[in-house]
């Protein structure tokens, strides 16, 4: 078993050891103020920075354990009979988008999914909003296709966060329900990992150094939603869903 202590980033060079230092800042920021968002900011420069893999499974650790916390509290708050018929979606796919990650380079489907991202978030942008509520076959849909891109890619985010801020629930009962499904998308992942065996020591030794950076800009992000309208709420969840998904079809 590897010493805790080692230093894994050795193979990095000084400049690829910022932009990671620097990923992690701004994905924990955006994490802790939009609840969401951390995958499209982390996972397209670490894919080529480490590995796609190597990317959405430090993610998994760096975001899934120090946002446990978060999780409790917004677990009362969510509505529950939003969050579960998601999460049943989620835990169907969720297998196999981490088989094709364990077999394929996900990078393809990546920028396809960034190109549908920005699409809907146009929609979005013009102030449309669905006001039906659609049937639980539909919502577990929305579960699946989350759960398939979030072992595979990291974005559990998109099908998600584009589905809740459509709606005409508040800025606070989005952020909780993204916050409670975020954390049960956790478990589901992690099953699914193990299953397809891409658990590495190497990986696990890189989140450690990063859970504590990750974990206080996440901080300073919950910050500053408690001092955000409704509307910025709305609008700079939009903005960075579009702009991290324009800069994905980058790399």
């Amino acid at each position: 078993m590897p010493d805790v202590l080692t230093f894994p980033f050795a193979g990095l060079s000084e400049l690829e050891l910022a932009m990671l230092v620097g990923v992690t800042v701004i994905a924990g920021l955006v994490r802790g103020f939009t609840g969401f968002g951390q995958a499209m900011v982390f996972v397209p420069p670490v894919s080529v920075l480490l590995s796609p893999a190597a990317a959405v499974l430090l993610l998994f650790f760096v975001d899934g354990f120090i946002t446990l916390p978060m999780v409790v509290g917004a677990a009362r708050r969510c509505r529950w009979g939003e969050v579960l018929p998601i999460v049943i979606g989620t835990a169907i796919t969720a297998p196999f988008g981490a088989m094709v990650l364990a077999q394929a380079d996900p990078g393809l489907l990546a920028k396809g999914l960034a190109v549908i991202v920005l699409l809907a978030v146009g929609l979005l942008a013009s102030g449309w909003r669905y006001t039906r509520i659609l049937p639980k076959t539909a919502v577990v849909g929305v579960g699946a296709a989350a759960g398939f891109t979030g072992t595979l890619a990291g974005l559990y985010g998109p099908p998600i966060v584009l589905f809740w801020l459509g709606g005409t629930a508040d800025a606070s009962t989005v952020r909780a329900n993204l916050i409670t499904f975020f954390g049960l998308a956790t478990v589901v992942s992690g099953a699914s990992f193990w299953l397809s065996d891409l658990f590495t020591w190497e990986v696990t030794l890189m989140a450690l150094w990063l859970i504590p950076l990750y974990g206080v800009m996440l901080w300073l992000g919950a910050k500053g939603f408690g001092r955000a309208t409704e509307k910025l709420y709305r609008y700079t969840a939009l903005v960075v869903a579009g702009a991290m998904s324009a800069a994905s079809l980058a790399f």
